[in-house]
């Protein structure tokens, strides 16, 4: 159960990040789906209850760094097209 919860909370921040706009409208900001996903993956590893894990740490590095994959491939593709 620990290893779904795990894979649960890696691919959320993922899913609200490419998802988010089309889930929520198209107004929402992209710093609240940040908050989202940081706030859904902190939920998601704290019910995995792993020992000596700082949650609201990890998973904020976490999101960071999915965001900044994204965030990636984004400006990679954009930059494709012009080219």
């Amino acid at each position: 159960m620990t290893w779904l919860i795990l894979i649960l909370a890696g691919t959320t921040p993922f899913l609200f990040l490419i998802h988010g706009r089309r889930l929520l409208g198209n107004q929402t900001h992209p710093a609240a789906l940040f908050i989202l996903g940081w706030m859904a993956s902190a939920f998601l590893l704290n019910a995995a209850d792993l020992p000596h894990l700082p949650v609201g740490a990890v998973s904020f590095a976490w999101v960071l760094i999915c965001a900044g994959a994204v965030a990636l491939v984004r400006k990679l593709r954009s930059g494709k097209g012009s080219a």
